[in-house]
């Protein structure tokens, strides 16, 4: 939504097929993946829904709208095998690896960028992470998200750890991690398929 108000577009309601595509299009000659356009179908199927319960017809602006025929593969793991995989890993691994599970950063780039000054609890015992523009692929954007699961962990290593406004958030190497938990994933699943066609090794 907010790159069409960008283009000009202040409600993206109103949105003609012709513009829809034009966008979409010029968003995939600048390198950009099909997210977006899975997220737009989305959201205008629910609008077209919302609207024609309340009996008005919106147009499908959507139909030829369509991502490419291949999707990526990729790791996926439940909790449960987060659990498996945590039980040989050291605390602060172990935290990495349910933070990433819990937190939609890009790994490294944003989640080794993160600052303890990025984190911040409210009156409700929220714990929030801003990723700010600075760290952000260039494929993203600068947001703000709450830590449904890993909060209060992250406030604790941030105590234990003594850590300061400007200290960076996680202190080990991303490629010693990486290597780790590959290491781990091929003993506890080899030769098997996540949920996201990838083979577990590969997380």
């Amino acid at each position: 939504m907010v790159l069409f108000q960008e283009q000009g577009f202040k409600d993206i309601t109103k949105l003609k097929e012709d513009d829809v595509l034009k966008f979409f299009t010029d968003w995939r000659k600048m390198g950009h993946t099909d997210d977006y356009i899975k997220r737009f179908k989305a959201f205008w199927n629910y609008w077209m829904k919302i609207n024609r319960k309340q009996g008005i017809a919106v147009i499908d602006i959507i139909q030829d709208l369509k991502p490419k025929d291949k999707e990526s593969s990729f790791v996926w793991i439940t909790k449960a095998q987060l659990d498996d995989l945590c039980k040989y890993l050291n605390e602060e691994e172990q935290l990495l690896a349910r933070f990433n599970f819990d937190s939609i950063t890009r790994f490294p780039s944003e989640t080794f960028g993160l600052k303890v000054e990025n984190i911040s609890e409210n009156s409700k015992g929220e714990v929030w992470v801003n990723v700010p523009v600075d760290i952000c692929d260039k494929n993203t954007f600068s947001r703000k998200f709450n830590l449904v699961y890993t909060g209060q962990m992250v406030l604790k290593h941030i105590k234990d750890k003594n850590l300061k406004q400007g200290d960076n958030l996680f202190g080990i190497s991303h490629e010693y991690f990486n290597w780790k938990i590959q290491r781990v994933a091929k003993q506890l699943w080899d030769g098997k398929k996540s949920e996201g066609g990838e083979f577990f090794k590969k997380i």
